[in-house]
């Protein structure tokens, strides 16, 4: 069974939590691959009165390959929407060699 990690959420509250597991799943969905993890770490960094997320994710197919993506926004689900729609688009463009 695939495993779904996130690292850097801990400050979030259970809504935006339950938003950002809604949003991973919408995509994951799509995808037309086998994987057994993806890993995805949140970085905020305060710039004057907002903050920048920044997102890195990470796509392990199999036991040796791995596709990766990041991504920074201000707004979160934007950040984290961009970065899955990256990582969807690196996966189509590598089984389409």
């Amino acid at each position: 069974m695939a495993e779904i990690k996130l690292r850097g959420f801990d400050d979030l509250d259970e809504s935006e939590i339950a938003s950002i597991q809604e949003i991973v799943s919408k995509r994951l969905k799509k995808l037309k691959v086998e994987y057994s993890l993806l890993s995805i770490e949140l970085q905020q960094h305060k710039h004057s009165k907002r903050f920048i997320h920044e997102i890195n994710a990470s796509l392990f197919l199999g036991t040796s390959k791995a596709i990766s993506a990041n991504f920074s926004h201000d707004n979160l689900y934007k950040a984290l929407d961009c970065v899955m729609e990256k990582l969807t688009s690196e996966i189509e463009h590598k089984l389409k060699k």
